[in-house]
């Protein structure tokens, strides 16, 4: 792969990642209330984004590579929860 797919990549997951934080604390966060469409709006972005993935490195690496971001958030999550 070349750098400028590695970037795109990294961005990628990046907006991935952070669409994903962004829905969990709309849902779980202590004292907010997210209205649906809030929520839906960074699902359809994490979409988006797992789509252009797709077709820079293909259709089975996209996948693993968005469970390994989300994987990686859900464990950083649990710790923060865990030493709170």
């Amino acid at each position: 792969m070349n750098e400028t797919n590695k970037s795109a990549v990294a961005r990628l997951l990046e907006d991935i990642r952070l669409s994903y934080e962004s829905a969990f604390l709309a849902m779980h966060g202590p004292a907010i209330v997210a209205k649906h469409e809030f929520i839906s709006k960074k699902l359809e972005n994490m979409q988006h984004s797992h789509a252009q993935l797709q077709t820079i490195v293909g259709e089975h690496e996209a996948i693993k590579l968005v469970a390994e971001t989300l994987d990686t958030v859900g464990d950083a999550q649990n710790s923060q929860g865990q030493s709170s």
